[in-house]
């Protein structure tokens, strides 16, 4: 049986980010994020177990930001990784790219019903792998995202 959430308040920067999303709710001007490749053989089972693990053992991306300004840590990490095929596209980076901006357009909601980030493993040729992430800006700056990869 898993623990129960801890609830947490917003640290003073998450507060002001917290209230510009509320002022902007279908906005995703707080989205944060990136794509990197891997040329070679690459297991997508092994990659998505690997993030698993990473969210299971990061605080960051088991919290919840809730519509009372407050934020929720969850014991056991919710994590759905897309897995996408764009190998037999007649431009598979073309088609990568021109899904990763309608992907990142979307805005993530704060309603406290899950961590307000994502992953898609992109298979872009025999050998070569994509990995787009996306968060919101009150869980994750630009510069840790890129620590991601």
């Amino acid at each position: 049986m898993s623990s129960p959430a801890r609830h947490l308040p917003l640290s003073m920067s998450q507060r002001d980010i917290w209230l510009d999303q509320r002022s902007f709710p279908e906005s995703p001007h707080l989205n944060v994020g990136g794509y990197g490749e891997i040329h070679g053989c690459v297991n997508l089972e092994f990659m998505a177990e690997a993030i698993r693990r990473i969210a299971a053992e990061s605080e960051t991306l088991r919290l919840i930001p809730t519509s009372a300004s407050e934020q929720k840590l969850i014991a056991e990490p919710v994590v759905d990784i897309v897995e996408l095929d764009f190998s037999n596209d007649a431009n598979p980076d073309q088609s990568v790219l021109e899904f990763s901006q309608t992907a990142y357009s979307e805005p993530f909601s704060l309603e406290g019903r899950r961590p307000p980030w994502r992953v898609v493993l992109l298979k872009v040729g025999e050998r070569k792998v994509g990995m787009m992430t996306q968060f919101h800006h009150i869980v994750m700056d630009g510069w840790g995202s890129w620590l991601f990869y």
